[in-house]
Protein backbone atom coordinates (compact mmCIF):
# COMPACT_ATOMS: atom_id res chain seq x y z
CA UNK A 1 0.00 0.00 0.00
CA UNK A 2 1.23 3.41 -0.55
CA UNK A 3 1.71 5.06 2.54
CA UNK A 4 2.98 8.94 1.35
CA UNK A 5 2.47 11.66 -1.08
CA UNK A 6 5.82 10.53 -3.11
CA UNK A 7 4.15 9.90 -5.93
CA UNK A 8 1.74 11.96 -6.64
CA UNK A 9 -0.20 12.61 -9.44
CA UNK A 10 0.96 9.20 -10.37
CA UNK A 11 0.45 7.29 -6.95
CA UNK A 12 -1.79 8.46 -3.63
CA UNK A 13 -1.46 7.81 -0.12
CA UNK A 14 -4.76 4.50 -0.16
CA UNK A 15 -3.28 3.26 -3.23
CA UNK A 16 -2.64 -0.66 -3.23
CA UNK A 17 -0.53 -2.20 -6.00
CA UNK A 18 0.92 -5.46 -7.46
CA UNK A 19 4.04 -6.07 -8.12
CA UNK A 20 5.85 -8.28 -10.17
CA UNK A 21 8.96 -9.84 -8.50
CA UNK A 22 12.06 -9.23 -10.41
CA UNK A 23 12.62 -12.91 -10.45
CA UNK A 24 9.61 -13.16 -12.16
CA UNK A 25 9.52 -10.75 -15.15
CA UNK A 26 11.39 -11.60 -18.07
CA UNK A 27 13.33 -7.96 -19.02
CA UNK A 28 15.38 -6.26 -16.37
CA UNK A 29 13.76 -3.08 -14.88
CA UNK A 30 13.88 0.31 -17.39
CA UNK A 31 14.19 3.47 -17.41
CA UNK A 32 10.38 4.81 -15.75
CA UNK A 33 9.27 1.69 -14.28
CA UNK A 34 7.46 1.96 -11.53
CA UNK A 35 9.52 -0.10 -8.58
CA UNK A 36 9.08 -1.25 -4.89
CA UNK A 37 13.04 -1.46 -3.60
CA UNK A 38 14.09 -1.98 0.06
CA UNK A 39 14.49 1.64 2.42
CA UNK A 40 18.13 1.66 2.28
CA UNK A 41 17.49 2.95 6.20
CA UNK A 42 14.98 0.34 6.95
CA UNK A 43 15.12 -3.09 4.52
CA UNK A 44 12.30 -4.44 6.03
CA UNK A 45 10.11 -1.38 4.59
CA UNK A 46 9.82 -1.03 0.69
CA UNK A 47 9.54 2.45 -0.91
CA UNK A 48 7.77 2.92 -4.43
CA UNK A 49 9.61 5.03 -6.67
CA UNK A 50 10.38 5.60 -10.43
CA UNK A 51 13.51 4.66 -12.39
CA UNK A 52 15.58 7.59 -13.46
CA UNK A 53 18.33 5.67 -14.59
CA UNK A 54 20.25 2.17 -14.90
CA UNK A 55 23.56 2.08 -14.40
CA UNK A 56 26.45 2.34 -15.72
CA UNK A 57 24.87 6.08 -16.00
CA UNK A 58 26.40 9.20 -15.14
CA UNK A 59 23.65 12.15 -14.00
CA UNK A 60 23.05 15.91 -12.55
CA UNK A 61 20.56 16.39 -9.92
CA UNK A 62 18.63 19.22 -10.61
CA UNK A 63 16.38 21.70 -8.76
CA UNK A 64 13.76 19.78 -10.16
CA UNK A 65 14.57 16.79 -11.29
CA UNK A 66 17.50 14.39 -12.92
CA UNK A 67 19.32 14.81 -16.30
CA UNK A 68 20.83 11.21 -17.09
CA UNK A 69 23.42 11.09 -19.55
CA UNK A 70 24.22 7.41 -20.70
CA UNK A 71 27.12 6.08 -22.21
CA UNK A 72 30.34 7.42 -22.57
CA UNK A 73 30.86 11.34 -21.85
CA UNK A 74 32.15 13.75 -20.90
CA UNK A 75 28.92 15.69 -19.74
CA UNK A 76 27.47 19.00 -19.63
CA UNK A 77 25.86 20.24 -16.35
CA UNK A 78 22.83 21.72 -16.61
CA UNK A 79 22.53 25.64 -15.78
CA UNK A 80 20.04 24.12 -12.71
CA UNK A 81 22.46 21.31 -11.42
CA UNK A 82 23.16 21.25 -8.07
CA UNK A 83 25.43 17.85 -7.91
CA UNK A 84 26.67 15.52 -10.37
CA UNK A 85 26.23 11.66 -9.29
CA UNK A 86 27.91 8.48 -10.72
CA UNK A 87 25.16 5.04 -11.40
CA UNK A 88 27.61 2.10 -11.25
CA UNK A 89 26.76 -1.19 -13.25
CA UNK A 90 23.93 -3.39 -11.37
CA UNK A 91 22.21 -0.11 -10.05
CA UNK A 92 19.46 2.16 -10.46
CA UNK A 93 18.70 5.58 -9.51
CA UNK A 94 14.75 5.71 -8.11
CA UNK A 95 13.32 9.43 -7.81
CA UNK A 96 9.68 10.58 -6.51
CA UNK A 97 7.20 11.91 -9.08
CA UNK A 98 6.63 14.82 -6.26
CA UNK A 99 10.29 15.39 -5.13
CA UNK A 100 9.85 17.19 -1.95
CA UNK A 101 7.92 14.44 -0.89
CA UNK A 102 9.73 11.94 -0.28
CA UNK A 103 13.34 9.99 0.08
CA UNK A 104 14.98 8.53 -2.99
CA UNK A 105 18.35 8.29 -4.50
CA UNK A 106 19.09 12.04 -4.13
CA UNK A 107 19.22 10.97 -0.82
CA UNK A 108 19.97 8.03 -0.41
CA UNK A 109 22.28 6.94 -3.45
CA UNK A 110 21.67 4.77 -6.47
CA UNK A 111 19.88 1.04 -4.99
CA UNK A 112 21.87 -2.43 -6.38
CA UNK A 113 19.39 -4.29 -8.99
CA UNK A 114 19.34 -6.55 -6.04
CA UNK A 115 17.23 -4.70 -3.78
CA UNK A 116 14.39 -4.08 -6.30
CA UNK A 117 11.80 -6.06 -5.28
CA UNK A 118 9.82 -5.90 -8.14
CA UNK A 119 7.65 -3.62 -10.85
CA UNK A 120 4.74 -2.16 -9.70
CA UNK A 121 2.35 -2.69 -12.67
CA UNK A 122 -1.33 -2.75 -11.47
CA UNK A 123 -3.47 -0.60 -8.98
CA UNK A 124 -6.29 -2.59 -7.65
CA UNK A 125 -7.30 -0.17 -5.25
CA UNK A 126 -9.03 2.04 -4.40
CA UNK A 127 -12.22 1.17 -7.22
CA UNK A 128 -12.31 4.40 -8.95
CA UNK A 129 -9.25 4.34 -10.33
CA UNK A 130 -8.11 0.87 -10.85
CA UNK A 131 -6.04 -0.07 -13.96
CA UNK A 132 -2.42 -0.48 -15.35
CA UNK A 133 0.69 1.49 -14.12
CA UNK A 134 1.99 3.10 -17.20
CA UNK A 135 6.07 3.50 -17.43
CA UNK A 136 6.45 7.46 -18.17
CA UNK A 137 9.94 9.50 -17.97
CA UNK A 138 10.96 10.67 -14.55
CA UNK A 139 11.28 14.17 -14.68
CA UNK A 140 14.58 14.13 -16.26
CA UNK A 141 16.16 15.14 -18.99
CA UNK A 142 18.81 14.11 -21.24
CA UNK A 143 22.45 15.33 -19.78
CA UNK A 144 24.21 17.38 -23.11
CA UNK A 145 27.28 16.09 -24.32
CA UNK A 146 29.93 18.63 -23.33
CA UNK A 147 31.88 20.01 -25.99
CA UNK A 148 34.76 18.48 -27.21
CA UNK A 149 38.48 19.94 -28.65
CA UNK A 150 37.97 21.33 -32.34
CA UNK A 151 34.45 18.94 -32.46
CA UNK A 152 31.25 19.25 -31.87
CA UNK A 153 28.88 18.23 -28.89
CA UNK A 154 25.94 19.14 -30.77
CA UNK A 155 23.87 17.10 -33.99
CA UNK A 156 26.32 14.58 -35.67
CA UNK A 157 24.93 15.16 -38.90
CA UNK A 158 25.27 19.32 -38.37
CA UNK A 159 28.36 20.01 -41.26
Amino acid sequence: MVTDESMQPTLRPGDRLLVEHLGSKPAAPAVGDVVAVRDPEAPPRWLVKRIAAVGPARLFVTRVGVAVGQGAGPWEAPPDAVEEREVPSGSVFVVSDAAPYGRDSRAFGPVPVGDIVGVAWWRYAPRDVTGPIVRREPAAAPAKRAPTPGGSAGNRDAP
